[in-house]
């Protein structure tokens, strides 16, 4: 194991959770760009997640 991974292992992270993250955060650009028509903000990405996981 690389220190790297062993790090990751350690602190909770693993691979797949970081790459099911960056395919959820691109997902949700790719929708916000096409319902906006215009490539959408960090905030507004922020503000659309908050608004749909509040509830939760």
């Amino acid at each position: 194991m690389s220190a790297e991974n062993k790090e990751g292992a350690e602190a909770g992270e693993s691979p797949e959770l970081e790459d099911v993250a960056e395919n959820e955060h691109h997902y949700l650009h790719e929708r916000l760009r096409q319902e906006l028509a215009r490539e959408p903000t960090e905030e507004e990405l922020n503000e659309w997640l908050r608004q749909h996981t509040e509830g939760y």
